[in-house]
């Protein structure tokens, strides 16, 4: 299952079709709250607009951690918005997109989730991970 968390800042009628046609079931909730509804292990990514609900990226992504520790957090914002990568990734961060979302972006974005969540060993791939990886050299 795919969900998209707060508000997108345009209608975007191609997103839930695009992400049924890859096989994901698709949900949208108005915040953070409502997560608490799913069984975590049928999240396969939460997409993120941290600004539509007016929390900082980090206090969204611990939460979101807090309750689906294994679910992949994808950040959706603006071109011109300036991200902590590394901080992010230490809180949960998983890949970003930039709004308003671009079809072939997110096809790609759930591709990147479909590799990780079909390691054959069980881990799932993350950019903090690298990042982490790259921080020691």
């Amino acid at each position: 299952m795919i969900i998209v968390v707060g508000k997108l800042p345009m209608q975007q009628p191609w997103l839930e079709e695009l992400i049924q046609t890859d096989g994901w079931k698709f949900k949208t909730v108005s915040g953070l709250i409502p997560l608490r509804e799913f069984d975590p292990s049928n999240i396969a990514a939460i997409l993120i607009n941290a600004h539509s609900l007016q929390l900082p990226w980090k206090d969204c992504l611990l939460w979101i951690r807090s309750v689906a520790p294994n679910t992949l957090c994808i950040l959706c914002h603006g071109f011109t918005e300036t991200l902590d990568w590394i901080s992010l990734t230490s809180c949960g961060a998983y890949h970003s997109l930039h709004l308003p979302l671009d079809p072939s972006e997110v096809r790609q974005a759930l591709g990147f989730v479909s590799m990780s969540r079909n390691q054959s060993n069980g881990k799932t791939l993350s950019i903090a991970k690298l990042a982490g990886c790259l921080q020691n050299q």
